[in-house]
């Protein structure tokens, strides 16, 4: 097959190569723009940070915080470390010293209650079997929940299970943890003010409800609904029956260590 050669006009070259490189200045002079747009924008917002965190600083809980509030807050596990607090609890380890408000909202550290056995038991205000160890079949359920059927209140479980003591012995401290409201939020201290009516929990009674703030929301803290641990004088750790699948069997465990601990 024979080919034909059409002859074309050197300025035809020159004409196309003219265009491109005109194309391409403009893209590149557009991208450059955009790239200065993009950087001028990117350091007024961290220049308006910046001048934010210097006037209103920075808390455990996030950036630009006012009261109880941030504008900006830390995800769960940055609180925590921003606290130092080690969480979830560890069996044969030191309780985390963590802090939660009562009833009234002022601050409590667990470790106040050093020297007292304490039962504790993280609460979420919708689990069933929360509200029926907090006594729901007797006092009526919170919240409109359902509360687990035919299990009994911890004050009627525990001297069945200690060989005759009192939830109410002195030398124990029992305190519920609210880490979820009926919302899944986290508590306030009006919730624990509602909780402890429902129940008829005083404080005086040894019997303590406390709220904890949104950096113990997560999954570690979810898997420890319901149940009940068991913290020595020496605030250690000793048994953990929390959660669907616990170390340590409420009934033939943690509940008859109490007596060996007095």
């Amino acid at each position: 097959m024979a080919y034909r050669v059409i002859p074309v006009p050197s300025g035809v070259f020159s004409s196309v190569f003219i265009k491109l490189w005109r194309r391409l200045t403009e893209q590149s002079r557009m991208k450059s723009q955009s790239q200065i747009i993009l950087g001028l924008g990117i350091g007024f917002f961290f220049a308006v940070l910046g001048i934010g965190v210097y006037e209103y600083g920075w808390s455990e809980e996030g950036l630009l915080c006012s009261g109880d509030q941030c504008l900006v807050p830390w995800p769960p596990a940055v609180q925590l470390m921003a606290s130092g607090t080690t969480w979830p609890p560890e069996v044969g380890d030191i309780y985390p010293d963590a802090t939660f408000i009562d009833q009234e909202g002022n601050p409590v550290k667990l470790s106040s209650f050093k020297g007292s056995i304490l039962l504790i038991e993280p609460i979420g205000m919708t689990c069933a079997a929360c509200q029926a160890f907090s006594g729901a079949h007797r006092y009526g359920a919170f919240g409109g929940v359902t509360p687990q059927r035919g299990l009994p209140s911890i004050e009627q479980l525990f001297p069945q299970y200690t060989n005759g003591l009192s939830l109410r012995n002195p030398r124990i401290q029992f305190i519920q943890i609210l880490f979820y409201d009926l919302h899944m939020n986290a508590p306030t201290a009006q919730d624990v003010k509602n909780w402890t009516r429902q129940f008829r929990m005083q404080r005086s009674d040894n019997y303590l409800v406390l709220a904890a703030p949104r950096a113990f929301q997560g999954r570690a803290t979810a898997n420890m609904i319901p149940g009940f641990q068991l913290v020595d004088q020496s605030f250690i750790l000793r048994a953990d029956a929390t959660g669907h699948s616990p170390r340590h069997d409420l009934y033939r465990e943690l509940l008859p260590m109490v007596r060996e601990l007095l």
